[in-house]
């Protein structure tokens, strides 16, 4: 069975101080189940966490069919990794 390449990139930016960065989450193809369901991948790639449903990811791996819509939120991935170490 051949797989497709397929991406998707959402948009947004935030404004802080005098400019703007611009913040993406990226949504990827991932690869097929067994069963034939795509899955796509969904991550900021900022490296801050992503949130649905007031639930936060560091990424999301779900069935491409389901068009799951995520949230960047500010947080640094690193930034909570680093609080947990010390």
């Amino acid at each position: 069975m051949a797989q497709s390449m397929v991406s998707w990139t959402g948009i947004k930016s935030m404004q802080q101080h005098n400019g703007v960065i611009p913040m993406a989450i990226k949504t990827e193809f991932f690869r097929v189940r067994e069963d034939g369901v795509v899955l796509v991948r969904t991550y900021s790639d900022i490296n801050h966490y992503i949130e649905r449903d007031g639930v936060v990811y560091g990424e999301a791996i779900d069935p491409e069919h389901l068009n799951r819509v995520y949230t960047e939120t500010e947080q640094l991935i690193e930034e909570v990794e680093n609080e947990e170490v010390m």
